[in-house]
């Protein structure tokens, strides 16, 4: 069993950064990693911008591996890894792969996160904007107060065949040389 370590060239603290994981055959566990659908997105995203995979070290069998995995990765979420270390990968029925980070307001949040978020305030407090004081040229005012439209008046077409009107793509699609009405003539040669 190897216990492996999926990373950035610049990376080089193993207990925060990428992915540890733990197989028998880490070649082909690296081709999972980024082929198939089910796989962490986070993963699969840095071995598409080229991250790639060192062996930490061989163990003599799956109980060590997994000890060493857990001493790498003792809680959720650290670095690229979902789910602690020292147990099996969840599976796609098991966990919400799309939905890594929770977001939790008011007092529902961590004690981490509220911190943080103070920490935040304070840095923010008596900053100005580069926009403060400045005004817009009448010139601009008038283009944001005037109405968009993203798309042209569609016109009214009239198909030659069955007579439907309609606007957009969908009459091109069903009448005109489409059309279910259309009678077919047989040319012969020569004619």
């Amino acid at each position: 069993m190897f216990v492996y370590w999926i990373r950035y060239e610049k990376h080089t603290n193993p207990y925060k950064e990428g992915y540890i994981g733990v197989s028998s055959e880490p070649t082909r566990r690296l081709e999972e990693h980024s082929n198939f659908t089910k796989c962490n997105p986070k993963l699969k995203n840095a071995l598409n911008k080229g991250a790639s995979m060192v062996i930490l070290k061989k163990c003599k069998d799956e109980k060590e591996a997994l000890r060493l995995e857990e001493h790498y990765r003792p809680e959720d979420m650290i670095g690229w890894n979902i789910v602690k270390g020292g147990g099996k990968p969840p599976s796609k029925k098991d966990f919400d792969f799309t939905q890594t980070k929770v977001c939790l307001k008011g007092e529902q949040r961590t004690e981490k996160q509220k911190t943080a978020a103070e920490e935040h305030s304070q840095r923010m407090r008596g900053r100005t904007t580069s926009r403060k004081g400045t005004k817009l040229s009448e010139e601009h005012r008038k283009a944001l107060m005037k109405p968009k439209s993203k798309f042209a008046p569609l016109k009214e077409h009239k198909c030659p065949h069955c007579d439907k009107v309609g606007k957009g793509s969908s009459m091109m699609r069903w009448h005109f040389d489409n059309c279910k009405n259309k009678k077919w003539r047989k040319f012969e040669a020569g004619n």
